[in-house]
């Protein structure tokens, strides 16, 4: 599985920006499940419509244990996501779909959980800086972003995955594979 990063060929622009469209998509749409119960629940037309009726719902403990829950599984879907793609199996849904995988730098992927939670944290730091740690890629060969210099990882496009079936290059291929009978 390993590779080495000189030999990998970084991920561009426009893939990683539609693998992060693809995995924004996805992982708003988990979250909009996930609150799906609780919003059912609320009584919209009974919503606070003055700043004293909002303190006052604010002081209602049951409605604020209603939001933190949505909040903290939303929190808890979003570390998954990205620790569970990125750690253990190299990409996330939107990474795999554009053709690429997340690499360590010694070149090997998955990049293991640990690496996953320091590049997400790095990843929360690039998005902080108003997408600044983002835009680092624009300026860098490697296509490195701010998280992953600070993670020491990389996105690189993956490599062609070949069929069981389509024959080794340099061999024929044709033929019954069986021995003879003869």
């Amino acid at each position: 599985m390993a590779g080495g990063m000189a030999a990998a060929t970084p991920g561009g622009v426009l893939r990683r920006a539609f693998a992060t469209l693809v995995d924004m998509v996805l992982l708003c749409s988990l979250c909009v499940a996930v609150a799906l119960p609780v919003v059912r629940t609320v009584d919209w037309a009974a919503l606070p419509s003055n700043p004293e009726e909002v303190t006052q719902r604010l002081g209602d403990k049951a409605f604020v244990a209603r939001v933190a829950g949505v909040v903290g599984m939303w929190i808890a879907l979003w570390w998954c996501y990205f620790v569970v793609g990125w750690g253990l199996l190299g990409a996330t849904p939107g990474k795999w779909l554009a053709g690429l995988r997340v690499i360590d730098h010694k070149g090997r992927y998955p990049i293991g959980v640990s690496r996953a939670v320091m590049r997400l944290c790095a990843y929360s730091v690039s998005s902080l800086t108003f997408g600044v740690g983002h835009l680092v890629m624009l300026f860098r060969r490697d296509r490195c972003t701010l998280h992953d210099l600070l993670a020491g990882t990389r996105v690189v496009r993956r490599p062609p995955v070949r069929a069981a079936c389509t024959p080794a290059a340099g061999t024929s291929g044709g033929g019954d594979p069986r021995p003879s009978a003869r």
